[in-house]
């Protein structure tokens, strides 16, 4: 992982979402991930944006989506998959 994907040391779980203490006040909570880095991974296994700009960036750019891998088999093969995410391609 590099700094901007360094997991959240106290990110909550997604159930903290809906506690009264961020209703309340989630932008303490927002402040607490911002400082952790641009980018972290919550334990329940999501990652969280922290800044209007990451989250635009990460809107725009199509290997977000959930379609990526096939999408870039069917257009370019297998080979030119393995080459980006460094898996083999299947003989």
């Amino acid at each position: 992982m590099n700094e901007m994907t360094k997991p959240a040391q106290a990110a909550p779980g997604i159930d903290f979402f809906l506690s009264p203490d961020f209703l309340a006040d989630p932008y303490k909570f927002y402040h607490g991930l911002r400082s952790q880095g641009h980018i972290v991974k919550a334990p329940f296994g999501a990652w969280i944006a922290t800044s209007y700009a990451d989250v635009a960036l990460m809107l725009r750019d199509k290997r977000m989506g959930k379609n990526f891998k096939s999408s870039m088999e069917r257009r370019y093969g297998p080979a030119a998959l393995s080459a980006i995410t460094g898996e083999k391609a299947p003989p």
